[in-house]
């Protein structure tokens, strides 16, 4: 999934939802499309003083560490620096791709 701000080039959508029953609600594809939300991504619902506001979300294994894990490659706080180094540049998804998740 890409994060995107409003911008000129995708402009302001609206469009009106309908809920069924079992509470699910269908995005317009050109919405999926300009926020490059695909199949299986994860969206974090939240609520605020203006509505529902729908985010970016992702979920990621849990790996608990021992302590042998956490003294082997350097540490693993040099690993976390590394990587919070990375995610500015390269995004997310991008910077773990690069450190090899």
């Amino acid at each position: 999934m890409q994060f995107f701000c409003i911008s000129e080039k995708i402009g302001f959508m609206k469009a009106t939802l309908s809920i069924p029953g079992r509470g699910l609600i269908a995005l317009p594809a050109k919405m999926r499309e300009a926020f490059g939300i695909r199949p299986q991504d994860n969206l974090i619902a939240e609520t605020t003083l203006e509505g529902v506001l729908l985010r970016p979300g992702m979920s990621v294994p849990i790996e608990i560490y021992s302590e042998e894990r956490i003294g082997c490659n350097g540490g693993f706080a040099a690993q976390v620096g590394r990587l919070r180094r990375a995610i500015p540049t390269l995004g997310f998804r991008g910077a773990l791709s690069w450190y090899g998740a």
